[in-house]
């Protein structure tokens, strides 16, 4: 940057003395004045061009300062061999972009007379109209082919889903049944692809064991209790041989009255459970009803006249 400077106002100053001495020439023969008014008109006009030479400088030491931030170069020349250079690398580019361009513009209408030139060879011989109909031809079978993959796609990924389904089901099945296993002698497989037909013929043999065994248990309950039933009707035949006059009484029902409110038409429950052995509850129950029974034969009749 000094040196720049330095060689700025050497210029500057070769410059300024050659105006001067020309100034000079020019008016010491033609003016009456004398070299002093020359002098002092000389150096006032120094004065100003320095300025304004000095606000130039001042002017390029800042865009110095610049480009030497932006390119990280601190050499003059280098700077100015760094512009030259992007300079004609910008030409360079510029020039190869034209011819780019036009290569690629030839190349794309070669491209098109060649396929026009393919297609007319192609369909203008002898038996164009056959081959066009063996490309139409093979273009339905490939777009039938295609169809055909996408269903096969979707039957595939539907299947997957159901396989997926099916081993969750299998293995949900499998821990259910593990409480069992030991017990029924059955073994435990590890669920996989190549596993799971293994599985779930196992769950299968386990499930068939524990249905056996719930209906030898069920029937042996059915005649435990048939048993039971048998002892009891056997014990009331023997009882009433040994007891001949212990009979069972039915209860005055009023039957008239019960006939004439019609609870007896259609109503046989109470008669069922006269027929069952008595017990406290059953004749609660029977007198509520008779209470019942009479109170609705009193409103009927009340209703009655006072219809009339």
């Amino acid at each position: 940057m000094v040196q720049l400077r330095k060689q700025t106002l050497g210029t500057f100053q070769r410059h300024e003395s050659a105006r001067q001495q020309n100034i000079y020439d020019e008016h010491v023969p033609n003016d009456g004045q004398g070299p002093v008014a020359v002098v002092k008109s000389t150096t006032l006009q120094r004065s100003k061009e320095r300025t304004e030479q000095r606000t130039k400088i001042d002017i390029f030491e800042r865009a110095f300062r610049k480009i030497k931030e932006a390119t990280g170069v601190s050499d003059v020349n280098e700077v100015i061999q760094k512009i030259i250079v992007q300079e004609s690398t910008t030409e360079n580019l510029m020039s190869l972009t034209r011819d780019n361009q036009q290569k690629i513009e030839a190349l794309s209408e070669q491209k098109v007379g060649i396929k026009m030139h393919v297609e007319e060879v192609k369909y203008s011989g002898p038996g164009g109209g056959h081959r066009r109909k063996l490309v139409d031809k093979h273009e339905a079978q490939l777009a039938s082919a295609a169809a055909r993959l996408e269903r096969c796609r979707i039957k595939h990924e539907r299947l997957t889903r159901m396989v997926i389904a099916v081993k969750a089901g299998v293995k949900h099945l499998q821990d259910k049944l593990d409480g069992v296993r030991e017990e029924l002698g059955g073994r435990h497989i590890q669920l996989t692809d190549a596993t799971t037909f293994r599985v779930m013929a196992e769950n299968e043999i386990i499930m068939a064991e524990l249905m056996a065994r719930i209906r030898v248990a069920t029937d042996n309950e059915s005649n435990i209790t048939n048993g039971a039933a048998r002892s009891t009707d056997v014990h009331e035949i023997d009882l009433l041989r040994a007891r001949p006059y212990n009979q069972r009484i039915d209860l005055p029902l009023l039957d008239e009255e019960w006939d004439r409110d019609g609870l007896l038409k259609d109503n046989d429950d109470f008669k069922g459970e006269v027929d069952d052995e008595l017990t406290r509850e059953k004749v609660k129950k029977a007198s509520s009803q008779i209470l019942i029974a009479q109170d609705k034969r009193k409103q009927k009749m009340h209703d009655q006249d006072a219809s009339n």
